[in-house]
């Protein structure tokens, strides 16, 4: 499953997956517009973001980047 492999990529510090602590990442600054995401990486190496993106390519996954929340 994708998910397990993502969280292995990352680690145990690295990923988030409860609804209610993914809700800053989704959810617009203005609270206008929310989104949807089932798991969030936060990759700490470009070696993990270069096998986050890899896992998710094989997969046929979307990614998302964001950076400082914009």
């Amino acid at each position: 499953m994708i998910i397990e492999e993502l969280k292995s990529i990352v680690g145990p510090g690295g990923w988030i997956q409860d609804a209610d602590e993914l809700q800053p990442y989704v959810t617009e600054w203005r609270d206008r517009f929310h989104g949807r995401a089932r798991l969030l990486v936060a990759p700490a190496s470009t070696g993990e973001v270069a096998a986050v993106v890899k896992t998710c390519s094989k997969h046929a996954v979307a990614i998302v980047p964001q950076g400082g929340n914009t």
